[in-house]
């Protein structure tokens, strides 16, 4: 699913997450979860799910019901977006913070992540969000691996310096997701074999 991330808050609207549809049965079972936890973010809006085939309600009869509902403004947002990258993750608020944060003594936490973790959902986020602040390019032959400084995650490594934890460690279950536990354990060897020569 994929779609427009744009989300203004001056307005009565309505947002429709789209999926694709399925025969299989319980197949949106995850769809009406991800509609709820929007709701949660923004009670004052209509928020629904369409479909592009197979199951109901279809676009155009969710947008009339939304505008007959008084929505003055409706988006159609996937439950994830293609970003420039052409990798999918999540859509943002504003270009700020993404959709699905919710925030715990002021610490922002990701309520996918918290709904997988408590076995609410059978989907983890997308992986280009799991990683993060880790980027992947692929090219012909390898992957370049790369931290991607943005102030937003000031924070966190500043934690990870006063820890003495590199960012690899922190991002663990997401590079083994994507490369595998094997791959994972030689990076940490490299990594040790650096620290110790770097001590000398």
């Amino acid at each position: 699913m994929h779609g427009i991330a744009e989300n203004s808050l001056n307005s009565l609207k309505a947002i429709i997450l789209l999926g694709h549809g399925s025969r299989a049965e319980g197949a949106n079972r995850d769809m009406y979860k991800v509609v709820d936890i929007f709701q949660k973010k923004w009670p004052e809006r209509i928020v629904t799910a369409a479909f592009l085939e197979i199951n109901e309600p279809s676009i155009p009869d969710c947008i009339d019901t939304c505008a007959k509902k008084g929505a003055e403004e409706i988006r159609q947002i996937g439950t994830s977006i293609l970003d420039e990258d052409n990798e999918l993750t999540t859509p943002l608020v504003k270009g700020k913070e993404c959709v699905y944060v919710y925030f715990e003594n002021k610490v922002a936490r990701c309520g996918i992540e918290k709904a997988f973790n408590q076995k609410k959902i059978n989907f983890q986020k997308p992986l280009s969000c799991h990683l993060y602040p880790i980027r992947i390019s692929s090219y012909k032959n390898y992957d370049a691996v790369n931290y991607h400084k943005w102030k937003i995650c000031s924070p966190a490594c500043k934690c990870s310096s006063q820890i003495k934890t590199p960012i690899f460690q922190f991002v663990k279950n997401a590079l083994i997701r994507k490369y595998g536990k094997e791959w994972f354990e030689k990076l940490s060897l490299i990594a040790k074999k650096i620290r110790q020569n770097s001590d000398r």
